[in-house]
């Protein structure tokens, strides 16, 4: 046994997936395999149980992790100290984001993060808000971006980036239909395009027509903020978008916005990352040197 041995051990018992640990060590994942098997090898015993998803500690791996992780840190610690400056190391970053913070917010973000850092490698995951929580939670992700409304997890630093404008579209042939401000009351009557349930953005305006004592039924719901726009240009009803999401569509006449008699609350996009993240130093300047300086 070496410490090459044990330094892939400790990536892959952390990461979870042999990929992602080699990744991490710049390895190939039949190396990190390899060595994975002759330290099994070597121990006389399987150290991991084996699935589609990825890779979990049986009962004498975690004894040997839980006897090596702490000397093992204190050597991250260490070369951290020697090379304390991000952008002359090689760090592979895990991120989440939604499709509207991906549009609205991350992209900026890419470009600011690979100007101070171009040693990073970026791995660009996206998926829901509720999904995104649980991978940055079971660290599958170093960090997220998300947008809220969402419930505090324990463990979660969470920090409001860019507020979102939310507003109601409709197709190019409702153009001439809305003189006036319509309420949420008068939107029952409309075909409404929305997400599916339990999304994040669906219970948000869920609560908007509650709040005013209205009911919503769609006639469609999509599982993307993608395709609502889509929808609406092609003449199939109304839905709530970010404005920063509907600006091309509305500056080209492809539809129309709506004027609202009840505003609706605001939301913002959110970077979240897990308070014990192994990042957490490149994390935490990344918070400090990137985040503020694009436009909040």
């Amino acid at each position: 046994m070496n410490y090459s041995y044990f330094k892939a051990f400790c990536a892959v018992a952390r990461l979870g997936n042999i990929s992602k640990a080699a990744l991490e060590l710049d390895l190939t994942q039949p190396a990190v395999s390899r060595i994975i098997a002759n330290l099994e090898r070597d121990c006389g015993t399987p150290l991991f149980l084996r699935s589609k998803t990825g890779v979990t500690l049986t009962e004498e791996g975690q004894r040997l992790y839980d006897g090596v992780k702490e000397p093992f840190d204190a050597l991250d610690r260490f070369e951290k100290d020697i090379l304390p400056n991000p952008s002359k190391r090689t760090v592979t970053l895990y991120i989440g984001a939604t499709y509207t913070s991906l549009i609205t917010y991350c992209f900026a973000f890419l470009s600011k993060a690979k100007q101070n850092y171009p040693s990073i490698n970026i791995r660009i995951h996206t998926d829901s808000s509720k999904n995104l929580i649980e991978k940055v939670e079971k660290g599958l992700l170093d960090f997220a971006f998300i947008t809220t409304p969402f419930k505090p997890r324990e463990g979660i630093d969470a920090i409001a980036v860019m507020k979102l404008d939310d507003i109601l579209i409709a197709p190019k042939s409702y153009e001439d239909r809305f003189k006036d401000p319509i309420s949420a009351k008068e939107l029952e009557d409309l075909p409404l395009i929305l997400l599916n349930e339990n999304m994040q953005f669906r219970e948000h305006i869920e609560t908007y027509f509650l709040t005013h004592g209205a009911k919503v039924q769609p006639v469609y719901e999509a599982d993307s903020s993608s395709v609502l726009l889509p929808f609406v240009e092609h003449d199939c009803g109304l839905t709530f978008i970010p404005r920063e999401l509907a600006s091309s569509s509305l500056a080209q006449g492809k539809s129309v916005e709506v004027a609202l008699k009840d505003p609706i609350a605001p939301r913002y996009i959110a970077f979240i990352a897990k308070k014990d993240s192994h990042q957490r130093g490149m994390i935490q300047k990344i918070q400090e040197e990137i985040l503020p300086k694009i436009k909040r």
